[in-house]
């Protein structure tokens, strides 16, 4: 007597459905890998461009006005920090640092960009 063999065994259906779920798991985790980073980055993108307008704003005001001085505000994106310092030479004031510091929580961790610039006294 002689079977015909046609169509898959049960064994044959669970192992295909196993290996079919290992395969999308992995698609699965590299799709949020991917999109976590595209988040990331997305962020990092506006933390430059707030900080570098931050840091034009203060240069565009004029060196006399910048004064050496700490302060941070909270915005939509995170906390910005503005840093300036006196840059001196024999003892006398030659320019300004100026150091924007963006700073915003994602995934569980902290993340900053910094922006520094240096100001040249114009009647130097």
């Amino acid at each position: 007597m002689r079977i015909n063999k046609k169509g898959f065994t049960l064994i044959e259906l669970v192992i295909s459905i196993a290996i079919i779920a290992i395969i999308f798991a992995g698609i699965m985790v590299g799709i949020q890998f991917a999109m976590r980073t595209t988040f990331i980055n997305r962020h990092r993108t506006e933390a430059t461009i707030l900080a570098q307008r931050n840091l034009e704003g203060i240069k565009g005001n004029g060196f006399e006005s910048i004064t050496a001085q700490n302060y941070t505000a909270n915005g939509v994106l995170g906390e910005t920090e503005v840093i300036v310092e006196d840059v001196t030479e024999d003892a006398k004031v030659i320019g300004k640092e100026v150091t924007v510091s963006v700073r915003w929580a994602d995934f569980r961790r902290t993340y900053t960009e910094r922006v520094t610039s240096f100001i040249r006294d114009p009647s130097l």
